[in-house]
């Protein structure tokens, strides 16, 4: 007799903690859209060329505030793995026009499975951004942030997995203080071998400013190799 799924307590302890500091800490909300296509080219198992193109809506998903492309490549070295992405995108300013903005990502990752069904991972990104381009200088003075994302990954069926992480985000620009957090929570469902469709929801909010943000966001996200 199949045995009933049971998510491991460290999932709902990231849950529980996502909500509890959220509410204790909020003080301007918003709610969001994210939806992102990701296209895959695995050249063997360990090479992969990726072009991920994404929309971000906010404003009570009302209004696209970010536009923009990832083209990345990603190598594995058994349990661990690399990568170097290029992001091209726009994102609107408070007067309502659109900003271009450069990104240069290089990600390094280490997973370890836990159990048959429980995968665990740690990545960290440095991120280097170029935006306002128009003014002088620009080029000069990158924004450059850290990023390291904590992760639980739960396979109760062959065909979902469920997620749940903490990612934080340090702005070595800015003295290297922790500027925000994100929780998320997702669920993704394959298709067949070589696509799948994801859903999920995150906690973003923002930290060490007078008016911190606080979003709640809705994740969709379909996976195509091709």
């Amino acid at each position: 007799m199949q045995q009933p799924c049971r998510i491991p307590h460290a999932i709902l302890c990231i849950v529980f903690l996502l909500f509890f500091y959220t509410d204790t800490y909020a003080q301007q909300d918003d709610f969001g859209v994210w939806a992102r296509i990701n296209i895959e080219k695995k050249f063997n198992k360990n090479n992969t060329l990726s072009i991920n193109p994404e929309i971000r809506m906010y404003e009570n998903a009302t209004e696209v505030s970010n536009i923009y492309t990832d083209i990345g490549f990603s190598k594995k070295f058994n349990i661990f793995s690399a990568g170097i992405s290029y992001r091209i995108g726009v994102k609107k300013k408070f007067d309502d026009t659109y900003n271009l903005r450069h990104r240069l990502m290089i990600d390094a990752s280490y997973k370890y499975k836990l159990s048959k069904q429980i995968i665990a991972s740690f990545r960290t990104r440095l991120q280097m951004q170029y935006a306002d381009l128009h003014q002088q200088n620009a080029w000069r003075n990158p924004s450059l942030t850290f990023r390291h994302r904590y992760m639980l990954q739960y396979k109760p069926q062959k065909k979902i997995t469920l997620a749940a992480s903490t990612e934080f985000f340090h702005s070595i620009t800015d003295q290297f203080q922790l500027s925000t957090i994100r929780w998320p929570i997702t669920i993704t469902y394959s298709i067949n071998k070589k696509s799948e469709i994801g859903a999920g929801f995150m906690v973003q909010k923002e930290l060490n400013k007078a008016n911190p943000n606080r979003d709640f966001i809705s994740l969709l996200n379909y996976t195509i190799s091709l």
